[in-house]
């Protein structure tokens, strides 16, 4: 409510936010303004009570709408900043889990909020892990030589009921039944 603090988030559970260099460098640098002046710890103080702000509307029109017209940018509300934060997060590779962290979200809200932006950009690289994680595999396929005439996938049959989807029957056997779900010694290879 407006002219109230509360000691509490929304969902009245208590978080860790990680600060980047950025921000605790802001935070250092106001700090030396404000610390000694507040009673109750607060960093940002109304420069005319030298008490906390109670509403927002005293610091977005001083401080936000201005800088924003100075540097030319649409105005935007200071909580837009909180979708700004989350899409830079996931554009700079930041795993979705620590994102959603980082806002008070659950992974699922997160994602269904901001999947949109995790960087198609970056599916070239995504797949190069794929492709060393399977490489580095236990089940990894042997590589074909270049005069190998013999094809891997066989697209007769393929996916029909006695069909198969390898000629070799060994490697499918090790692909369909990895050593670890052959413990029963049903399946040999």
């Amino acid at each position: 409510m407006l002219g109230e603090h509360e000691d509490r988030t929304k969902t009245s559970t208590a978080r860790t936010v990680s600060l980047n260099s950025r921000s605790r460098q802001a935070l250092q640098a106001m700090k030396a303004h404000s610390l000694m002046s507040s009673k109750d710890g607060f960093i940002f103080l109304d420069p005319r009570t030298g008490e906390r702000f109670t509403d927002d509307e005293p610091p977005r029109e001083m401080y936000w709408r201005p800088a924003l017209r100075r540097l030319g940018i649409r105005y935007r509300s200071p909580y837009e900043t909180r979708h700004t934060y989350a899409t830079i997060m996931l554009m700079s590779g930041v795993t979705p889990a620590f994102a959603a962290k980082q806002m008070g979200h659950t992974i699922q809200m997160f994602l269904t909020t901001y999947a949109k932006w995790i960087d198609g950009g970056q599916n070239a690289v995504e797949m190069g892990k794929l492709e060393g994680a399977i490489a580095n595999s236990p089940l990894a396929l042997p590589q074909e030589s270049e005069n190998s005439s013999k094809p891997l996938i066989t697209r007769k049959n393929s996916g029909l009921p006695g069909g198969t989807r390898t000629p070799d029957l060994l490697l499918r056997r090790q692909l369909l039944y990895p050593v670890e779900l052959r413990a029963d010694r049903h399946i040999s290879a």
